[in-house]
């Protein structure tokens, strides 16, 4: 699912001509009508489904800037870091870039997935300024090569962590027994979601660097913010040492930003389990206070001044 506040139709030879994603010309019709802001995201924006997404209630707040919004299920870094080279290479540059950081698209569950990968995606937006590659895009990407280099059997045997401590593998995780109770079930995809110990080294951390260095050496702001986790319901299934993982691992983040230069708006806690449908993704009002936050440090900030 895609969502844009600010919509323009057109028809570009070369995005048809080359099957480009509809992604590509959604950003292109936001960067020829040169919106404030680009807002992406996954699916922490708009799931349980709403007519209201977090970008529809930042638009709301900010109602004399012009947003654009391109999201999907399972986004994450590595295609926003494709997005954000393409605009760096665009005429035209929005003032702020806003983009969320969910510590469940870290883990190897989600990270080492074939179809999260979203490699067709990536190749074709992070090189769509190049004339001879948008030539031949179209035939390879035909003959399928685009494929993810994460097999399934790769996915399967990725081990799963729990700090440092290999407690099982995808498949493990994969195929719980069915005979467990709901509570057996959330409290062991708690643990593969957000118990692993991130580093600096993590690829996603790297691109989530790279990001932070291309759009300043662009003079595009940038507005990170770590989304919300039902930390309530992690502490219940696991007890303190829950919090304690995700405060480790928000460090790294915030530790890795502060080295380039940018400050994380960190919602980690912010929330209680009422504001919560499942994990991450939350509820119509959970959704307004996140807005809120966003629109608050965007208005206090110096891009806005």
């Amino acid at each position: 699912m895609t969502q844009t506040i600010f919509t323009v139709v057109t028809w570009n030879y070369w995005e048809d001509i080359i099957n480009a994603p509809k992604e590509i010309t959604q950003l292109n019709n936001y960067l020829s009508h040169q919106v404030d802001m680009i807002y992406f995201g996954d699916s922490t924006l708009f799931l349980p489904p709403s007519p209201t997404p977090i970008p529809v209630l930042l638009q709301n707040k900010l109602p004399t800037d012009t947003i654009g919004a391109l999201y999907h299920s399972a986004y994450h870094m590595d295609i926003y870091l494709s997005f954000c080279q393409y605009i760096v290479q665009s005429d035209y540059h929005p003032k702020l870039i806003i983009i969320p950081i969910n510590l469940r698209s870290f883990s190897v569950s989600w990270d080492m997935k074939p179809g999260w990968q979203f490699e067709t995606e990536k190749r074709i937006i992070g090189n769509y300024h190049s004339l001879p590659f948008r030539m031949v895009s179209k035939p390879i990407s035909i003959f399928d090569g685009f494929k993810p280099k994460i097999t399934k059997d790769i996915f399967l045997n990725t081990p799963v962590f729990s700090g440092k401590t290999q407690i099982g593998t995808n498949y493990d995780f994969e195929n719980m027994p069915p005979d467990w109770s709901p509570e057996e079930y959330e409290r062991n995809n708690f643990i593969r979601y957000y118990m692993y110990s991130l580093d600096k080294n993590h690829r996603k951390v790297q691109s989530m660097i790279e990001i932070a260095k291309i759009l300043k050496e662009n003079d595009i702001d940038l507005l990170f913010y770590i989304t919300p986790i039902n930390y309530q319901a992690g502490e219940q299934l696991l007890g303190n040492e829950f919090n304690q993982r995700l405060i480790e691992n928000t460090d790294v983040i915030k530790t890795a930003l502060i080295e380039q230069g940018v400050e994380t708006l960190d919602l980690t806690f912010r929330l209680e389990s009422t504001f919560f449908r499942v994990a991450e993704h939350l509820s119509e009002e959970g959704r307004e206070i996140v807005a809120e936050e966003i629109a608050k440090q965007i208005l206090k900030s110096i891009w806005f001044l």
